[in-house]
């Protein structure tokens, strides 16, 4: 099977991926706002700071798929792009992470960053593994 760009696939496909990836940004930021201190009281410090550092990671690896997602709509749509351009490389949040710590993590949190890495396993499998 031969490899579609995806500055080819259907705009309602990338339509659709940014706005998955926008819900999941608006969900972490609700969860920070809302859940994150209270969460912080049940857990100990070293998963209090395990908690940062993936929250960190999260926010990065979303950002970074909102960049994916904008750097094909705009190829979709025949946008001047700089010649050095490309979508980036996004880095998976949830591989090499230790199951135990990732189990846990509080459950909204984990419901996000489940959500997420599934998202970007999506990402990785559309364009053939190259944002893996």
């Amino acid at each position: 099977m031969s490899h579609i760009p995806p500055s080819s696939w259907p705009q309602g496909q990338l339509d659709s991926l940014n706005t998955e990836v926008l819900s999941l940004l608006e969900e972490l930021r609700n969860y920070i706002r809302d859940h994150q201190a209270a969460d912080f009281q049940t857990l100990d410090v070293s998963a209090r700071i395990a908690l940062s550092r993936i929250r960190s990671a999260l926010t990065l690896q979303l950002t970074s798929m909102a960049g994916w997602v904008l750097f094909h709509q705009a190829q979709a749509a025949g946008e001047d792009l700089p010649e050095a351009a490309t979508a980036g490389e996004i880095a998976s949040v949830v591989e090499g992470c230790d199951a135990a710590l990732l189990a846990a993590m509080p459950e909204a949190f984990r419901a996000i960053l489940n959500r997420a890495d599934a998202l970007f396993r999506r990402l990785s499998a559309l364009d053939g593994g190259a944002s893996a």
